[in-house]
């Protein structure tokens, strides 16, 4: 038999450590499927961010579940009404680093590394039809700016200039993007209370984090 305890539990350690939005959006209303062994089942309601959840969330998920449970688990979470894992859909961008060597007329060497953020398939497929004028526009200015964990902080400012669209339209582009299309998460501000999203559904297979890309994070070096 599920020992729902253990998930209400759980559910108390993740509601006071992570942010209001992540787990009203993601947790409140799961439920703990099967605790058997050492993998819990959680249920969620729908599969939008189900790859996130079981990517990147799971971890911190486990964690806390590992912590109540007195021994390590690990999570995994499905749909609502299923009892099996969804097979997990691939992100909708990729980060990737590409090394570049050139050899000069003298011999000498010039190694550089060029980064590029990838639109995957599952990008069409999952949010092309919804994003449309400044949404795009902004989304693709956030992804541009993402680090290894997939997080990207450009100030509103950075990302009218870049967009060319008025502070107005980027709020609002924001807004869309975290409450209605869910590709981004807005996270709580740091130290420098500069604003953090998340971009959902992102993976980085690079070796180092791109970040600023629009600032020249290229080097050179002989």
């Amino acid at each position: 038999m599920v020992d729902a305890e253990l998930w209400r539990r759980t559910l108390g350690v993740l509601e006071a450590t992570t942010t209001r939005g992540t787990f009203d959006r993601w947790l409140r209303g799961s439920q703990l499927l099967d605790d058997n062994g050492d993998t819990w089942t959680v249920q969620v309601r729908g599969r939008d961010g189900l790859d996130w959840l079981n990517g990147r969330f799971a971890p911190s998920v486990a964690r806390a579940a590992s912590g109540v449970a007195g021994r390590e688990v690990t999570v995994r979470f499905v749909v609502q009404g299923q009892g099996a894992p969804e097979v997990v859909e691939a992100p909708i961008l990729e980060a990737v680093t590409e090394r570049h060597v050139s050899v000069a007329g003298d011999g000498s060497a010039f190694v550089w590394d060029d980064y590029y953020i990838k639109l995957k398939l599952a990008f069409r497929k999952r949010a092309l039809r919804e994003l449309r004028g400044a949404p795009l526009s902004v989304f693709l200015c956030l992804a541009l700016h993402v680090d290894a964990d997939g997080i990207a902080h450009p100030g509103i400012k950075r990302i009218c200039d870049e967009t060319g669209y008025c502070r107005r339209a980027v709020i609002d582009a924001l807004a869309y993007l975290d409450e209605q299309v869910h590709v981004l998460e807005r996270l709580p501000s740091d130290n420098r209370a500069v604003s953090r999203y998340r971009v959902q559904g992102y993976a980085w297979f690079g070796n180092s984090p791109a970040v600023n890309v629009l600032e020249g994070s290229t080097s050179a070096s002989s």
